[in-house]
């Protein structure tokens, strides 16, 4: 008859076997967990590119079909400022820094970080503002999402 295992071994040996198991499950788990982190982080830029957008077109419906052109606007002239036209005049919350931020003044240039947001008016032959177009950034640059004002009856692609 074989020796039984003695019980201070037995209990290493279970103690080895359950933490195998655990690591096993963190290797399945801690990637999966991480993209949907990261997806969750694209679809609130997504919503802040949505937040920009409503707010451009409640610009342009309180100043008679034109668009802002400026995020900001100077402290004299605010008919111009799509921040004026923000929710509260709520900054937007980058979902990748955690920074409160406005939108950035497009057309977007350079290195772009994740979570931003870009207005980019666009006049027409008078130089009146009547188009835009809004971008966003993921982690791996431009989001396949790009709004812009209705064209052609298109709102979006």
């Amino acid at each position: 008859m074989p020796h039984p295992i003695p019980e201070p071994a037995r209990k290493v040996i279970q103690f080895f076997t359950v933490l195998a198991v655990l690591l096993i499950l963190a290797a399945i788990a801690i990637p999966n967990w991480m993209a949907l982190d990261t997806r969750n982080r694209v679809r609130a830029t997504r919503a802040n590119m949505h937040t920009v957008q409503l707010c451009a077109e409640d610009f342009c419906a309180a100043h008679a079909g034109i668009y802002a052109s400026t995020i900001e606007g100077a402290p004299w002239r605010t008919d111009s400022a799509l921040l004026m036209h923000m929710p509260r005049k709520l900054l937007l919350k980058n979902p990748f820094t955690g920074k409160l931020t406005e939108p950035r003044l497009g057309p977007e240039a350079g290195a772009t970080p994740p979570g931003s947001v870009w207005y980019t008016p666009i006049p027409d032959s008078t130089g009146k503002i009547t188009k835009y177009l809004i971008t966003g950034y993921g982690p791996e640059g431009k989001l396949r999402l790009t709004l812009f004002s209705e064209e052609n009856g298109r709102t979006w692609n």
